[in-house]
């Protein structure tokens, strides 16, 4: 399916197209007056050409503000920017030290990274343009005309306006949809990426239609400017570790196509369909065929025999999703290779558990098929085997079991079964195939709901289970 294919002329081509009889007054000197880079600091404009703005928002996204909304220079009081706020609303209680260290076992960060530190940076680059739902105002910071300046090229007055634009864009989102709200209690890494990607696309589709007014869309146009603006997005975010400088560009860039569907054949009604019927996964994000056309959700994955064997409750839970899982490969495969093996993607669980002072984390993740599953666990197998300078060997007799030694008796883990790869991490080399045994023996995998209960996301796993 085409992105541009399914519009009619009942309507749909005007949907985004900017009422002629709106008049917008001049936005010179917005940003004028922000404070480098602070996303504390807002752009100053004269009121009559805000409120102007954003009736023209209101009237192109076809949603109403129910609450009035300002543009102000300050976050309101009560929000939190410390390092360990951030990594909360990013991951919840989960502790930054272990997640940390996980990441860095599996290959996902580089030895080096201050993770508490780069979440502070990646934080404040998701802030540069957003609403501020304590004190209903629009918060957008020097930064932000970067982006602006990425979509409409050489207008300057447009580039100006559309900071403005995706921050009012946000501000309808979360007074319709609650949608911020909803993103806040999300406890998975790649729902919350897939939530985020709904609604940047969103917006970023909003500042394409305020640029183009009256004109019919072009999507070659409008891919060619998201191109830009991911570029931009990755120079600005250039510090940051490889992981959070692609999760930062992802909600942009793969979101406004994964919109772009819904747009292309039910225009606004089909925007508006999405908040209250997302996508669960990056992998629906990046095919969106597996959303739109048939919908395969993730599958739940829950280690019963996992939970059993350990004294302690996990301190780590997550979903790292197709998107991530790419990225993990791509530190030792090319880009291309790492996405096609990565689009087996059926779903996966993250845990682990503390083991005295030492820390035993476990990787579950399915497969569309076994032969799927199999070439996964030998790409990531090459990646732990560049990144810890390890041996894997495969067991006797079983060539899909690979075992290598670490230092104080314990070991890395990786069996495949089915569609199904099972890494282990830290584990005592000794115990290893016996506590691997009792995994595999009690796994249960489950379809994900497409209802998803915002009232106990909270609660953790999801997964409708015979044992509950």
């Amino acid at each position: 399916m085409n992105a541009s294919e399914g519009r009619k002329s009942d309507g749909r081509n005007s949907v985004f197209r900017i009422p002629s009889c709106i008049g917008l007054l001049v936005f010179f000197g917005l940003l004028a007056g922000c404070s480098s880079g602070q996303p504390d600091t807002a752009a100053s404009a004269p009121s009559d050409s805000f409120i102007t703005l954003k009736e023209r928002v209101a009237v192109t996204r076809g949603l109403p503000f129910k609450r009035d909304v300002s543009l102000t220079g300050k976050i309101s009081a009560g929000t939190d920017d410390s390092p360990e706020q951030v990594y909360n609303e990013e991951y919840g209680a989960q502790s930054i030290t272990r997640l940390s260290q996980v990441y860095k076992r599996l290959g996902l960060l580089p030895d080096s990274a201050d993770l508490a530190k780069a979440l502070a940076e990646f934080q404040r680059l998701q802030r540069v343009a957003f609403y501020d739902g304590r004190g209903e105002t629009i918060v957008v910071a020097q930064e932000s005309g970067r982006l602006g300046r990425a979509l409409a090229g050489d207008d300057s007055r447009a580039a100006a306006q559309i900071p403005v634009v995706l921050a009012l864009t946000y501000a309808l989102q979360e007074q319709n949809f609650k949608w911020f709200e909803k993103l806040k209690v999300v406890p998975l890494e790649d729902r919350k990426l897939a939530f985020r990607a709904l609604s940047s696309g969103d917006a970023v589709l909003m500042g394409l239609a305020h640029l183009r007014g009256n004109q019919a869309p072009k999507w070659p146009d409008q891919q060619q400017a998201i191109t830009r603006l991911a570029n931009e997005l990755e120079r600005m975010a250039s510090g940051l570790p490889p992981l959070l400088r692609e999760k930062l560009v992802f909600p942009y860039r793969e979101g406004s196509q994964f919109v772009q569907w819904a747009y292309a054949t039910r225009g606004l009604e089909g925007i508006n369909a999405l908040f209250a019927n997302p996508p669960l996964s990056s992998a629906q994000i990046i095919h969106p065929e597996k959303f739109y056309v048939r919908r395969q959700n993730p599958l739940r994955i829950f280690a019963w025999g996992l939970v059993q064997q350990m004294k302690e409750t996990a301190i780590i839970e997550q979903t790292l999703g197709e998107y991530v899982t790419r990225l993990l490969l791509a530190s030792s495969h090319s880009r291309v290779e790492s996405a096609r093996i990565a689009s087996g993607w059926a779903g996966d669980q993250l845990s682990a558990y503390p083991d005295g002072e030492n820390l035993i984390t476990c990787w579950i993740s399915a497969w569309d098929k076994e032969t799927s599953a199999r070439e996964f666990s030998g790409a990531f197998e090459s990646v732990l085997m560049r990144r810890h300078s390890l041996r894997f060997e495969a067991l006797a007799g079983q060539n899909n079991d690979q075992k290598a030694d670490l230092a104080g008796g314990r070991s890395m883990l990786l069996q495949v079964r089915g569609p199904v790869v099972l890494f282990l991490d830290g584990i005592t080399s000794t115990r290893a195939l016996e506590f691997a045994d009792g995994v595999w023996q009690e796994l249960e995998t489950g379809p994900e709901s497409t209802v998803i209960p915002f009232d106990s996301a909270k609660g953790g796993l999801q997964l409708p289970s015979k044992r509950r």
